[in-house]
Parts: C-alpha cells; structure tokens; sequence
C-alpha cells in the first residue's frame, strides 16, 4: 500500500489536541492506527497528551522539536489544563514557568522522539522556523 502525502491535501488545525498555534496535517487513518506528515509553525504546540491504546514514533525531518516527556505528577496536572499549556507557549523561556523547565527532550531533523503506551508527552516548537515531522500511531 502507498501513502501518497504528496497528492493529499493538509487539514489546518489551530490548537491540536489542545495545544497552541497551527498545524498543517496530512494524514492516513485506519482501525490499525495513524501515519501523518505534519507542520507545526513556530510558537505552536501539540497538546500534552497520554497514549492509552496506542503509541508513537515522530521523526522529525526539518526544524528542532521540544518534548516533554513523561513529567512529575505536579508538571503532568499543569499540563493536562490547557490553559497552562497556552501559558507555555506565550513564554516557553519565562524563569517562572515550570512546564518550560520540564522539557526533557530536543530532537532536531533526522532525530526520532517514541512515547510507548502508557506513556504522556507534548511537542513544542520554540523556534523559528516550522517543525516538519512524521508520525506513526499503531494501535495496540
């Protein structure tokens, strides 16, 4: 079977999964799970999320991606209410803001971030040029 993202249309979505910003998503979706090419510009973010049924490998193509991965109990509440979400995103750089402290990972183009199910994670993109990324989400 071929994925053709080259002769599919990107879906503009603001605040995806609750983050912040815009993303551009091409995406091919099945019972078995998701394959998407995605965009995220700067200042945008994927909201914080946990994978229950599934998991995901993002490979990042071009730009740098900043993750929070699997945070303290205290990071993880913040997290889960998107208002504190959008506060990051507004100052991801502010001393005072814990969720930008939590960032525990930075993957630049040719890198790949993995959230196992079970496991919670967020995208950030703090820079100033689009992420593009590709993600497989299968179910399990």
């Amino acid at each position: 079977m071929i994925i053709d993202f080259n002769n599919m249309e990107a879906n503009t979505v603001r605040e995806f999964r609750g983050g912040t910003g815009v993303a551009h998503l091409k995406k091919f979706e099945n019972e078995l799970g998701k394959i998407m090419l995605g965009r995220l510009e700067p200042g945008g973010s994927v909201g914080f999320h946990t994978h229950e049924t599934n998991s995901e490998a993002i490979y990042i193509v071009s730009g740098t991606a900043d993750f929070i991965y699997d945070p303290d109990p205290e990071i993880k509440t913040q997290l889960e209410n998107s208002a504190a979400a959008r506060a990051l995103a507004a100052s991801p750089s502010s001393p005072n803001n814990d969720i930008a402290a939590a960032i525990n990972e930075t993957v630049s183009a040719g890198g790949c971030h993995y959230c196992p199910k079970g496991h919670s994670h967020t995208m950030i993109n703090n820079g100033e040029e689009d992420i593009i990324f590709f993600a497989v989400i299968p179910e399990q």
